[in-house]
């Protein structure tokens, strides 16, 4: 029997750990306070299941990295460094069959919008997907 993957806490912990200096969260929370401080927010934004007639089933799951920093250039570049972290990570998950595979889909930055204010901060984002092993119903 297999239970699914927490991977938003999963990907949090490692980003939390590999960038120590920035505020890592497992959620994305638009309401969260500014400090100045980067941030970075995992989301799962769509899971889809295929289940097989032996009753057995598999994920396809969508995540989205969201970070916060000050300048455009600032989310620019913790946007490419996350998704090359949530790359190794994804190639460590897939070798010890945690996940079945994974595709990096998309990599961007847009001003955030915040009330009246438009480009105060910036986000950048990366999302993708992550296809869980085939397992039984728990």
């Amino acid at each position: 029997m297999t239970t699914l993957l927490p991977l938003c806490e999963l990907f949090a912990d490692v980003a939390a750990a590999r960038f120590p200096d920035f505020l890592v969260f497992s959620n994305a929370d638009a309401n969260r306070e500014w400090t100045g401080t980067p941030t970075v927010e995992f989301v799962e934004t769509d899971a889809t299941t295929e289940t097989f007639l032996d009753g057995r089933f598999q994920q396809t799951r969508k995540l989205t990295c969201a970070c916060r920093a000050q300048t455009q250039a600032d989310a620019v570049a913790l946007a490419a460094s996350l998704r090359s972290k949530i790359a190794d990570f994804c190639v460590e998950l897939e070798r010890d069959a945690r996940i079945a595979s994974w595709t990096l889909d998309d990599l961007g930055t847009l001003p955030d919008e915040r009330g009246f204010v438009v480009g105060e901060t910036f986000y950048g984002f990366v999302d993708f997907t992550v296809l869980t092993p085939i397992s039984d119903y728990v």
